[in-house]
């Protein structure tokens, strides 16, 4: 067994993450985008919304693609 991993054990905390770095983290937020935490929630909101529209649009846009592709070849093949 390796040595690193047993060792490695103590230096863990029961906290999902380090509640220091978290409020570091709030309070670097705070001072970038202002107090306001509707902010925060709109930023997330839209990447939440963006990335499967995005896969959507790309999805649809390669569909076309082969479309394209595949009536062009046989077009060119009669």
């Amino acid at each position: 067994m390796p040595w690193t991993m047993i060792l490695s054990v103590p230096g863990h905390h029961g906290e999902a993450a380090d509640p220091e770095l978290l409020v570091w983290i709030k309070q670097l937020l705070d001072q970038v985008l202002g107090s306001a935490d509707w902010v925060v929630v709109a930023i997330v909101g839209l990447a939440l919304v963006a990335c499967p529209i995005g896969l959507v649009l790309f999805y649809l846009a390669q569909m076309r693609r082969d479309r394209s592709d595949a009536y062009q070849a046989t077009d060119d093949g009669a």
